[in-house]
């Protein structure tokens, strides 16, 4: 946002250069820029008015490869209540990363035990305790990873009865 700026020249380099930016002029002095990283990699970014640098920059904008996160979740497509459920978390490639994952029930927030390591994989274990659709959301560097926010239902076959059955015919 340069609208309190004045006239100039607005400079944007990304890794110095080196990844081609796009500016989207969007009125009023401000502008949308975007850029697409060819490898996944912290992204040096500097912004500069009238050859002058703008106060934060430069800053670093992590880029994480979601793609070389492996996750399954089709087997909770239908998950019992007050049981543990759990799925597996492979990283290729292994490397230091942040890994988040979050699971929303119809109560809110449920609590998620992650186990494991970079090398041998991560195990994610929740424990829906209502009946409804629970929300599974894994990131990776901040970044949805690919099949996810994914919506398990969890069903409670307690809940089901048998009303009296008649004699037969």
């Amino acid at each position: 946002d340069a609208s309190q700026a004045g006239e100039g020249q607005l400079e944007i380099s990304i890794n110095e250069g080196e990844v081609p930016n796009h500016v989207q002029v969007v009125g009023g002095g401000r502008c949308l820029v975007s850029f697409t990283p060819d490898v996944a990699k912290p992204h040096l970014i500097d912004i500069k008015f009238n050859g002058e640098t703008v106060r934060g920059c430069p800053f670093v904008c992590p880029v994480a490869d979601t793609s070389r996160v492996n996750l399954s979740l089709t087997h909770l497509e239908l998950i019992p209540v007050n049981q543990p459920s759990s799925f597996h978390i492979a990283v290729v490639g292994g490397g230091t990363a942040e890994l988040a994952v979050a699971v929303r029930g119809p109560s809110g927030e449920l609590p998620v035990k992650v186990t494991g390591d970079i090398h041998s994989g991560f195990t994610a274990e929740f424990t829906p305790v209502l009946v409804g659709a629970y929300q599974i959301t894994v990131d990776y560097n901040g970044r949805p990873v690919q099949g996810t926010p994914f919506v398990a239902k969890a069903f409670d076959c307690t809940k089901v009865s048998v009303g009296h059955v008649a004699h037969g015919i």
